[in-house]
């Protein structure tokens, strides 16, 4: 009986201390997609615990997938990054075994464009020909003293 026990035990507790081992870690998976759906190749996901000092960094495939394996149970800040796309951010906690999926679509990041425009002072003016007619005090004299449209107040 002493040798079935013995045996019993030799065999399952490598198991129950196995299974209790993987308790303690989580996966985190995803994909990483741009507006359209199509994957994101060579974004750079990052997993962060501020609180314990854990962070993770890593790139995704072809496919835009990509997988943190064996991540401590904790509160995790994920950050996604990518040429040409706006980052993406968010919180999640590790409790269980059971993996995490993330499906994230990176949006399109607003191009600004800035003109800077030097120049002498010479070059603001402009160089315009202009006539004028010079008058004298008789010619104010030819002009009528009232106007038609007067005739038409009376």
């Amino acid at each position: 009986m002493k040798t079935l026990i013995l045996l019993g035990l030799a065999v399952f507790a490598p198991t129950e201390i196995y299974a209790q081992g993987m308790g303690r870690a989580g996966t985190i998976t995803g994909t990483i997609t741009d507006p359209s759906g199509a994957a994101l190749i060579g974004a750079t996901i990052e997993i962060q615990n501020k609180v314990t000092g854990y962070e993770r960094k890593q790139t995704a495939d072809a496919t835009g997938a990509f997988r943190f394996l064996d991540v401590p149970q904790a509160n995790y800040h994920v950050a996604i990054t990518a040429n040409g796309f706006q980052a993406a951010s968010q919180d999640l906690s590790v409790r269980t075994t059971v993996s995490i999926v993330l499906t994230i679509a990176l949006k399109l990041a607003e191009s600004t464009m800035s003109v800077d425009v030097h120049g002498e002072s010479s070059d603001l003016v402009e160089s315009v020909v202009m006539t004028h007619s010079d008058l004298d005090s008789s010619q104010f004299s030819k002009l009528p003293n009232t106007s038609m449209s007067l005739g038409l107040n009376s």
